[in-house]
């Protein structure tokens, strides 16, 4: 039983990490090129918009909602 909690932490710790490790990346890329940025959970694109605009209401990509995914 508790090498099931282990392993199932462990997951939720790794996709912790990457989505901290995302966050950071999309703020460097903010601060560089001053757009807004956002990755899109359903198909992983990287959706971009110009500070100051509202944010995109579809993906390029998927086509999905943004506030849907995001």
């Amino acid at each position: 039983m508790n090498q099931i909690n282990d392993a199932s932490f462990i997951e939720i710790h790794r996709k912790y990490t990457n989505y901290v490790r995302m966050k950071k990346w999309l703020r460097t890329f903010e601060c560089i090129f001053s757009k807004h940025a956002e990755i899109c959970l359903a198909c992983n694109a990287l959706i971009v918009w110009p500070i100051g605009e509202v944010r995109p209401e579809k993906c390029r990509q998927c086509r999905k909602m943004v506030h849907e995914n995001i």
